[in-house]
């Protein structure tokens, strides 16, 4: 079995799927795992960037270890499936 994994760069995704869905689409982040990534530690800046709005619907986080972040993140979601 052949799984698809999406990389979501961006602010605003908790309006995915209803947010100009003719250039963004229709898609949404419903019923499908999602690991956020950030390249920085965002705990370790502006209180601004302590909040996440994807949090609510990720499996998970991770942060401050830059672009491997994602081999982090590919590797946890083959985990999970």
């Amino acid at each position: 079995m052949t799984s698809t994994i999406y990389f979501l760069n961006g602010p605003n995704l908790n309006t995915l799927g209803t947010r100009e869905p003719e250039i963004y689409g229709t898609t949404t982040l419903a019923g499908k795992p999602v690991v956020e990534v950030h390249l920085s530690n965002i705990h370790a800046r502006e209180e601004i960037r302590h909040k996440s709005l994807i949090a609510p619907v990720a499996v998970g986080m991770i942060a401050g270890f830059g672009p491997v972040g994602y081999e982090l993140a590919i590797a946890a979601l083959k985990a999970r499936l």
